[in-house]
């Protein structure tokens, strides 16, 4: 669901205005880099890789250079935002994981988390830290780099009223925290508040909705389907293996006994 609604995206108004925007760098990326009709979607991968070879020091190509790269990056901000551009694709992939912290904090409201649970710390990836971003309505000018931190903080002002605030460091190499204000959610922004606007984007059933739970079911009935023949399959290839040996045992049994005509019919005996 989420891949569908992506396409929808890719053929959209908005992505249309970034070709024309960047269809001279898309054209240079075309004839440098072998890479015949570029999609937008691709340009990820352009930008992945001078930033890694920028960052360990390793020489561009004589076409790429800073006054380019700058370019570069200002078109993979554009296309990066396409990804959480509706509300479909917000809730799908960052609703999740939002309603998962929103679901800590009331634990630890109510007391059932613990009184020693206070920090919880995620791996994850640039999409993920620009996926809950924009399901808090936040929307960045520069997508996440590497090493960048998202921390999302519940403060108690009095036994009945806790605030969110959210802060991003974007690298880990500059000292500014920055701290956003939550659209929709005048500060102080309370838990309640929050979490009330927010739950339009916590999926009620997200394998559902992604189009994975029909997808999970025919390949475990396949599963299963196919298990099942090869059951049926071995049992009867080893019945008539059985059946086979059986035939071939009684067969060999007649060989072995003695033909009817040589044996005498009348046994002589000596009248001495």
């Amino acid at each position: 669901m989420a891949d569908k609604e992506m396409d929808e995206q890719w053929k959209s108004d908005r992505a249309n205005q970034v070709r024309k925007k960047f269809a001279r760098e898309l054209e240079l990326f075309s004839k440098q880099l072998n890479l015949p009709n570029i999609q937008l979607k691709d340009t990820w991968k352009i930008f992945d890789n001078f930033f890694c070879e920028k960052q360990h020091n390793i020489s561009w190509p004589d076409w790429m250079n800073e006054t380019v790269f700058e370019r570069v990056d200002q078109l993979y901000n554009e296309v990066s935002k396409l990804e959480f551009h509706t509300e479909k694709l917000r809730r799908l992939r960052g609703g999740t994981l939002l309603e998962e912290i929103f679901q800590r904090f009331k634990a630890k409201v109510d007391g059932s988390l613990g009184e020693q649970a206070k920090f919880f710390a995620y791996s994850a990836h640039d999409s993920t830290i620009a996926a809950l971003l924009s399901t808090f309505g936040i929307f960045y000018e520069i997508y996440p780099k590497y090493a960048s931190c998202l921390l999302i903080e519940m403060h108690k002002l009095s036994n009945e009223t806790r605030i969110i605030r959210v802060f991003h460091k974007n690298e880990t190499d500059v000292d500014r925290l920055i701290e956003y204000s939550i659209p929709g959610c005048d500060a102080p922004c309370t838990l309640q508040m929050l979490g009330n606007d927010l739950s339009r984007y916590f999926p009620e059933d997200w394998e559902a909705e992604c189009g994975l739970r029909s997808n999970v079911e025919f390949w475990y009935l396949s599963l299963i389907f196919g298990l099942f023949m090869a059951t049926v399959t071995s049992c009867t290839m080893f019945l008539l293996e059985k059946k086979k040996k059986k035939a071939t045992d009684i067969m060999r049994k007649y060989k072995t006994l003695p033909r009817e005509d040589r044996v005498p019919m009348l046994e002589m005996v000596d009248s001495d």
